[in-house]
């Protein structure tokens, strides 16, 4: 069977195999609000999803919250350091 060509269909697709990934996904938007929160996230830092999304990862209770702040407040990486 070919693949389905409907993006609406890769999306969920997408989205159902980022949930169950083994290892944390944290997804933020520009301001740092997080979009998108995986059990693996809940099962690492004890926060669940409901309680995440949609707020600034920099105000979750996490584990070790200083150090959070100072990796959201860093500037991202150059693209070329990314590759």
């Amino acid at each position: 069977m070919p693949p389905d060509p409907n993006p609406r269909t890769a999306a969920v697709s997408l989205a159902a195999v980022l949930r169950v990934l083994p290892g944390p996904l944290i997804v933020l938007d520009e301001a740092g609000r997080v979009l998108d929160w995986n059990d693996a996230a809940t099962a690492a830092l004890g926060v669940a999803a409901a309680a995440a999304l949609g707020r600034p990862l920099a105000e979750l209770p996490l584990p070790d919250a200083d150090a959070w702040r100072a990796w959201l407040a860093a500037p991202p990486p150059a693209a070329s350091a990314l590759t």
